[in-house]
């Protein structure tokens, strides 16, 4: 899938009038997961993805940061300056295209490192 594709279906999924505001979206989830996953996990994902994307998802710090699901909508919130309700809305649409454009076999790999209730949260995608 590439990156145009990606955006287009975040914005359909979101029902969001600018590419610009899907852009913004999707760059924020994915860099917000990246910081959850080990650096080798973050660069199997990021082979995965578009160009474009790859950076965000490979720009990993040195060590994990610990989120549950609660920690991992708060600061998607915060980034976004959205409710709480709104970022779990975009985080499950950004995560359901995310699905649709990598392996099943890596979608299992990002999901087996997040705590349980995390997981959930994206498996409901």
């Amino acid at each position: 899938m590439k990156r145009d594709e990606f955006i287009k279906t975040v914005q359909k999924k979101l029902e969001l009038d600018s590419k610009d505001d899907a852009i913004w979206i999707t760059d924020t989830i994915l860099k917000t997961l990246s910081e959850r996953l080990t650096e080798q996990e973050a660069f199997d994902l990021a082979s995965q993805l578009p160009r474009e994307l790859k950076e965000l998802v490979k720009g990993v710090p040195d060590h994990v940061i610990k989120m549950d699901r609660q920690k991992f909508i708060a600061k998607v919130a915060e980034r976004l300056d959205v409710s709480l309700e709104e970022a779990e809305r975009y985080i499950k649409a950004t995560f359901s295209v995310l699905k649709s454009a990598v392996t099943p076999g890596e979608i299992e790999d990002v999901l087996s490192q997040l705590p349980k209730d995390l997981a959930g949260l994206l498996a409901e995608a």
